[in-house]
């Protein structure tokens, strides 16, 4: 796995552009494929050109004080379908990883009381991890982005014990709230590559949340 995990260790691996080659990446401790997997070889940037400005077309159009699209306040086949699809033009694919980082977007939201574009994002991703996807699903709720420097991965990676590791704060007030997901979520993950896109958000979605992440409060940050 860290043959694989060298490659995704820096932010190009979460927005980059399609490979000549194909890749073929698997979620650690399985025989699944990551939902990245090319069946072709062919090069696909034009696609994911126009996909990222769209995406960032639609979330500059957020307004600050609230986003419409909350995944677990509205819970509706097309707002479901709304995500997916978004999911599916900025990463290449939607996994179980990518719900999840749209789950702990939203509630880190909810939790700072900030709309989309008022916080910074830092991701640290664990070495389990086939790749930092979970930072791709915090973008789309918060429309944090490498582009506007609010969003980034770190070189560093997240704790021994830790799937990944997430620090959110708001701009404006400093505060913060970190998130650490823990190894069991390769389970929820597995579980989910059993299906399709709407299998991969359920599963996500309707877990508890101690399953999935744990939250701190950081009350001040520099």
């Amino acid at each position: 796995m860290g043959a694989l995990h060298q490659p995704c260790a820096s932010f190009e691996a979460s927005l980059r552009f399609a490979p000549q080659d194909e890749v073929e990446l698997r979620f650690a401790g399985t025989d699944l494929p990551h939902p990245e997997a090319r069946s072709e070889a062919k090069p696909r940037r034009t696609r994911n050109f126009l996909a990222a400005l769209l995406f960032f077309t639609l979330a500059g159009s957020y307004p600050a004080e609230a986003h419409p699209h909350s995944p677990l306040g509205d819970r509706s086949a097309s707002n479901r379908d709304h995500f997916i699809q978004l999911g599916e033009a900025v990463h290449g694919g939607f996994g179980p990883l990518i719900a999840l980082g749209i789950r702990i977007g939203d509630d880190s939201m909810k939790t700072l009381g900030a709309g989309p574009r008022q916080v910074d994002v830092t991701y640290f991703s664990g070495t389990s991890a086939p790749c930092p996807c979970v930072a791709d699903g915090i973008m789309l709720v918060t429309a944090s982005s490498p582009g506007q420097g609010t969003l980034r991965v770190s070189p560093d990676a997240a704790a021994d014990g830790q799937y990944g590791r997430v620090l959110v704060k708001h701009r404006a007030s400093g505060r913060a709230v970190e998130y650490v997901i823990p190894p069991s979520i390769a389970a929820l993950v597995a579980e989910g590559m059993k299906g399709g896109p709407e299998k991969r958000w359920s599963v996500m979605m309707d877990a508890p949340e101690a399953l999935l992440f744990t939250r701190r409060m950081i009350e001040k940050t520099q």
